[in-house]
């Protein structure tokens, strides 16, 4: 069990603050708190309380919440990433190989390694999925004549 498990993580839309942003060329943000990622990420715990990120800081607001602007990755991808860190229900077979893949170089990049292992259960439970529907369904009974 990872020390995340055993945390109840906060919803970021729930009514405890947040206190890191993660804004995206498309001006749209993902909003989390500091100490859940850290808990979930060595790199996060690292960028988040020690060395600062390899992006741009955009800002610190007045309450002292941090803006971190990402580029090099899509919105799409890091909201997935914190969801899943967040223990929200995610719907793995809905997202096709290309994304899984991206996601899979995400979370190797912050070094979420549940994620990691998740995703590699999703692809093969996708393709065992696929396997069977081409299997055909005949059951081969041997012949049981008594002599």
């Amino acid at each position: 069990m990872t020390t995340i498990d055993q945390v109840k993580c906060h919803d970021p839309i729930s009514s405890i603050a947040t206190d890191v942003s993660f804004l995206f060329d498309c001006q749209v943000e993902v909003r989390a708190h500091k100490h859940v990622l850290a808990l979930a990420s060595k790199v996060f715990e690292r960028d988040l309380y020690g060395i600062r990120w390899g992006c741009i800081f955009d800002r610190t607001s007045e309450e002292g919440n941090l803006t971190v602007r990402i580029e090099d990755t899509s919105f799409e991808l890091f909201q997935v990433m914190v969801d899943f860190i967040y223990k929200k229900q995610i719907y793995w077979s809905t997202y096709d190989l290309v994304f899984l893949s991206s996601l899979y170089s995400l979370a190797d990049k912050y070094d979420v390694n549940d994620l990691m292992t998740r995703i590699i259960t999703s692809i093969y439970e996708s393709w065992l999925k696929r396997k069977t529907r081409s299997m055909p369904f005949s059951i081969f009974i041997p012949d049981q004549r008594v002599t």
